[in-house]
């Protein structure tokens, strides 16, 4: 059961609404009717049949979200089952009316939007799904856009760090009419942007998009002066590179760390998310020491003969 489908005063013709084997029952006009519509992003369709009458109705619409298929099915359903006139575009457009006047009526107002926790370019950076692969967000003068495969949104600010998506046609533009859909980035505990959610079917979770490292280069020359051993608490903290091209980081009792460069003398755990090595030089360019910044906080090391 879809509905009561009770029959009304204006329509006693249509009445009783149920779901079976993947079709919409109902009778129309005294006449067995299953139906079914679909839409997809710029179509919108209809399929129609009445098995005992022997009549079947298929309208395509290059439209998103559109009562046109509808109109023209029952405008079509009429005429081929002899039944009276009834002007369904009119009625369509009554029956919208009305459902915008009290959506309208019912809409609460809304909260004043915050500002974004951080810059717009701190939100540029690729960002991968296993099942729905890669989406990069770049900054393109004030705002920030996002390209997934062939397709182009633009991210419009909504609230904190909830932004709205629209798409962005090659020839006609940004189309803000549409309603939106709603995707937001989230924070790991040392207040970085860490991933985007994005909610694709209204009946399932939002599908995370993580954020990938932004990987700097760095110069084997460059590299080399982080090499070394550095003391925190007593202990010894060792640097050191691998076919001389790739840093690593040795904490007594814990497997070593591949650093890769993503900011100036800063370097991040590869296989950990959120934990980064920022290393500290003196005026002379010459390397002193390092503070791991992790969640639980943020820890110095000083590097030994830097004295």
């Amino acid at each position: 059961i879809i509905s009561s489908g009770l029959p009304d005063k204006e329509k006693p013709g249509l009445y009783f609404s149920t779901y079976g084997f993947g079709w919409m029952l109902s009778s129309y006009k005294g006449h067995y009717r299953v139906e079914h519509g679909g839409n997809i992003d710029g179509f919108s369709a209809s399929t129609c049949f009445f098995p005992s009458d022997s009549i079947g109705i298929i309208v395509l619409s290059n439209q998103d979200g559109s009562v046109v298929p509808s109109i023209i099915r029952n405008i079509i359903s009429d005429r081929m089952l002899g039944a009276e006139y009834y002007d369904w575009n009119t009625d369509m457009k009554n029956t919208r009316a009305k459902g915008e006047k009290d959506s309208s009526e019912k809409t609460t107002p809304q909260k004043i939007n915050m500002p974004a926790t951080h810059e717009l370019k701190f939100y540029r950076g690729n960002y991968n799904n296993p099942g729905y692969g890669t989406a990069k967000i770049y900054l393109q003068n004030d705002s920030l856009f996002a390209t997934t495969g062939t397709k182009i949104f633009w991210l419009r600010h909504n609230n904190y760090d909830v932004f709205d998506l629209f798409f962005k046609d090659n020839q006609d533009g940004i189309d803000t009419t549409n309603t939106p859909v709603k995707a937001q980035f989230q924070l790991n505990t040392n207040g970085d942007i860490e991933s985007i959610s994005i909610p694709f079917e209204q009946e399932l979770k939002p599908i995370e998009f993580k954020k990938q490292l932004d990987i700097k280069g760095i110069s084997k020359e460059e590299i080399q002066k982080y090499v070394g051993d550095y003391e925190i608490g007593g202990a010894t903290v060792k640097i050191f590179l691998k076919n001389n091209t790739t840093l690593f980081a040795l904490v007594p009792g814990q497997p070593e760390y591949e650093l890769v460069p993503v900011d100036k003398d800063k370097f991040a755990l590869k296989i950990i998310s959120g934990y980064f090595i920022q290393f500290a030089l003196d005026e002379n360019n010459k390397v002193t020491g390092l503070t791991f910044i992790q969640p639980n906080g943020n820890f110095k090391a000083v590097k030994k003969g830097s004295e």
